[in-house]
């Protein structure tokens, strides 16, 4: 069984032509503003603020691909897929919003071992 991907700096290294500091300090951003975004989303679906919600997952979702974190990235797309998709139903976009902190975590983890 393979191993699933959280965290593949390989574009950002490549993007950052080898200067290990320009690599740190986008992982330093990202995961200042992951720390942010991520429980803001949860707030914001308690009080039923879809829009805000998919405005949230859809930064981090294009923050997350320019990283190199993928499974952040199909997550937030997965959300947003469950955004427009469903009107009045909390429920499934609820459980997508714990695979969301719980992928953030794992992503989070794996990059502070990477940088």
């Amino acid at each position: 069984m393979e191993r699933c991907v959280y965290v593949d700096l390989s574009s950002l290294r490549e993007i950052g032509r080898g200067d290990e500091e320009f690599v740190r300090a986008v992982i330093q951003r990202f995961q200042e503003s992951g720390d942010k975004l991520v429980p803001e989303a949860g707030e914001r679906a308690k009080n039923q603020d879809w829009g805000g919600v998919a405005q949230i997952v859809h930064r981090l979702k294009g923050s997350a691909l320019a990283v190199g974190a993928p499974q952040l990235a199909i997550v937030c797309g997965a959300i947003e897929d469950d955004l427009r998709t469903q009107s009045e139903a909390t429920e499934p976009i609820s459980m997508s919003l714990e695979c969301l902190v719980q992928t953030w975590e794992k992503t989070s983890s794996e990059l502070a071992g990477a940088a």
